[in-house]
């Protein structure tokens, strides 16, 4: 019986302590410690087991080393994880274990015939333990029972949540000493800590003068322009003079360097947003009818730049001009300075004078502007601040500017007007079956106008519904164009350099077959021989390379010699008739001999 009891309990004890250690591995749940004491057979079961693990376990070491190194994938570890080994835990594994087999035996305690047996027993539960289980065979049993029921990857990636949590727990604390502020608006941030001793480091890099460090102030997304400046001027002047490094991560501005860099720095800093602040205390915005919206900003801006920078250099003040959304900001230290930049403003929009002036028609509209807008140009250069502008889609010129310069610039424009006035032809009504009058002005695509005004300086204007065309420009220019604008509406085309002129006249019924349906036979003509022919009445007229215009006149000629020969043959037939019609009819010549002789001749 007490060995089936002693078997049993063997049995018990083995499978508390796999349960034990399955639940520790999976749950990390330290059993509650219980005061019961073992009986006899309870330790004398537990000590025999233990020696007999024991001595799997150490043959296990001899037959295969420890793969403790796996959990450290770092090459390079630094100070902080030697901490993290398995020393640190083993207190607790040793706790964990010893509560676990103090905890299991309790199952066959409740048998009240197994009391009285453990008295003459208990020396030798006290002995063995004592010399066999220790804390560092405690901690190697542990982890060799944890390797044996996990494997060595689970083993690994515990100890590696271990140290990620302690990192955390470093990062976090390293992040509330960074964002503690002194007066709640500059941060002392030291560059070189550590995680041992970081309030010791702290003191020890404030108080050498030498050591760099960082200093946040809070900065407001408006200031970044002036900071920065053009092209980057002013940090760049700042960081030169004071030595200090300044970065800009808004919302806060970073100033790094020693602690009289960082000082100079500030007071440049302070001075100049500072100085901006006072410069922008009062502000005006301009926009709408006010300033003629978008296209009255372009002019505020003017070329280059020019003008909004004049304005600036003569008020102080500071110009904000948008062009997508038709506005000007202007901002200065004063009221007065700032209603000095709106009124001008509002001069190099529309002027301190304005004359507007009617000129007509397109032609008087082109002699003003130029090629290549020149003249315009010229009239507001020699005028002393006039602004010459047409009003969109009309023939209305504005001038702008100051009263002196807005006189000059009228005159000028009336006299050189008088100087261009030129000519005006009447464009003669088109023989049926000719080509258009004003269509060979215009030419195809509109080359021809072009050409004579290219070539010319004229400027010609057709008016199609009153039925002429009006030639203006310097004199010359103009007795230039109304040559090529004659020869244009005679021949239906210009000649050019190396073309000759030749023509055919062509019978009455010859017309539709030398055109052809639609022009479809001058424009083979055309193609075939490089030419441009043109009809006009009962002539075909023919302009381009000699050798060319002979062989279209021989081509013309074939084509028109059928029709020569039918009229040829009708104009005799009609003089034949005329003639036996004339023999017919009698006269005064015309009595029989024979009647003659009978009246006595």
């Amino acid at each position: 019986m007490d060995a089936l009891m002693e078997q049993s309990s063997i049995l018990l004890v083995v499978a508390g302590v796999a349960v034990a250690l399955i639940a520790q591995s999976l749950f990390s749940t330290p059993a509650k410690q219980l005061d019961d004491t073992p009986t006899t057979s309870q330790a004398k079961s537990s000590t025999q087991a233990n020696a007999a693990k024991k001595k799997k376990k150490k043959a296990k070491k001899k037959a295969a080393p420890k793969k403790a190194p796996e959990p450290e994938p770092e090459p390079e570890p630094e100070p902080e994880p030697e901490p993290e080994q398995a020393p640190a835990p083993a207190p607790s594994k040793k706790k964990k274990k010893k509560k676990k087999k103090a905890a299991a035996p309790p199952a066959p305690a409740a048998e009240p015939a197994l009391e009285p047996v453990p008295e003459p027993a208990s020396e030798p539960v006290k002995e063995e333990p004592a010399p066999t289980v220790t804390d560092e065979d405690d901690e190697e049993d542990d982890d060799e029972d944890v390797a044996r029921l996990l494997n060595s990857t689970q083993l690994s990636k515990a100890q590696k949540k271990k140290k990620k949590k302690k990192k955390k727990k470093a990062a976090a604390a390293e992040a509330e000493s960074k964002n503690e502020q002194d007066e709640g608006s500059w941060v002392v941030v030291n560059k070189h800590h550590s995680s041992n001793n970081s309030t010791s480091n702290t003191a020890a890099s404030t108080n050498d003068a030498d050591a760099k460090r960082t200093e946040i102030i809070q900065f407001d997304a408006n200031d970044k322009p002036v900071l920065v400046g053009p092209k980057g001027a002013t940090i760049q002047n700042i960081t030169t003079t004071s030595g200090a490094r300044l970065d800009i991560d808004l919302p806060v501005l970073k100033i790094t360097g020693t602690e009289a860099a960082i000082a100079t720095a500030k007071e440049m800093v302070d001075k100049l947003l500072s100085s901006h602040k006072a410069k922008s205390a009062y502000s005006i915005t301009l926009s709408g009818k006010d300033i003629k919206s978008s296209e009255g900003i372009k002019a505020i801006i003017g070329k280059g730049g020019s003008n909004i920078k004049q304005i600036q250099a003569t008020t102080g003040c500071k110009l904000d001009a948008n062009i997508d959304e038709g506005k000007v900001v202007i901002t200065g230290s004063s009221e007065e300075q700032i209603q000095e930049a709106a009124t001008l403003c509002r001069h190099t929009v529309f002027g301190e004078h304005q004359v507007a002036m009617d000129l007509k028609n397109k032609g008087n509209v082109m002699v003003v502007m130029g090629q290549g807008y020149k003249k315009i140009r010229e009239f507001q250069d020699a005028s002393g601040g006039a602004k010459l502008d047409f009003v969109k889609n009309t023939t209305t010129l504005q001038i702008s500017g100051p009263t002196a310069a807005v006189n000059k610039a009228r005159d000028m424009v009336t006299a050189w007007l008088n100087h261009c006035a030129g000519i005006t032809l009447n464009i003669p009504q088109s023989a049926p079956g000719s080509f258009d009058k004003v269509g060979a002005i215009y030419g195809k695509g509109g080359v021809t106008i072009r050409t004579i005004q290219d070539k010319t300086g004229a400027f010609i204007n057709v008016d199609d519904k009153e039925g002429k065309v009006q030639i203006s420009g310097a004199p010359a220019a103009v007795q230039q164009g109304l040559k090529m604008v004659q020869q244009a509406m005679e021949d239906g085309c210009l000649m050019e350099e190396g073309e000759i002129k030749d023509s055919i006249i062509i019978p009455k019924n010859a017309g539709p077959a030398v055109i052809g349906r639609g022009g479809s036979a001058i424009k083979q003509l055309e193609k075939t021989h490089s030419v441009k022919v043109r009809v006009s009445g009962q002539t075909c007229i023919m302009i381009g390379d000699p050798a060319a215009v002979a062989r279209c006149k021989t081509e013309v000629t074939e084509t028109i010699q059928p029709f020569i020969e039918e009229e040829r043959i009708a104009q005799e037939a009609e003089r034949l008739a005329a003639e036996q019609e004339a023999s017919a009819g009698g006269g005064p010549w015309s009595a029989n001999l024979q009647d003659d002789v009978a009246d006595g001749w």
